[in-house]
């Protein structure tokens, strides 16, 4: 009775697997789009080069 447990959730976990990763190419596609609506919202070009590091100038790393 147990071997028969067993299996039908290692049956249950491979199925909720497989539908988890049909899911993934979706939910990054929707990502990317709403990363895309966010960039023209701000305006955002990349990082400016007038912005400081925030690092110490007298410290060498």
């Amino acid at each position: 009775m147990r071997k028969i447990f067993n299996n039908l959730l290692n049956v249950v976990f491979f199925i909720v697997a497989l539908v988890a990763l049909d899911k993934v190419t979706d939910r990054l596609d929707r990502m990317g789009q709403t990363t895309q609506r966010l960039v023209q919202q701000v305006g955002y070009t990349g990082p400016m080069a007038g912005i400081p590091s925030g690092a110490p100038d007298d410290i060498e790393w």
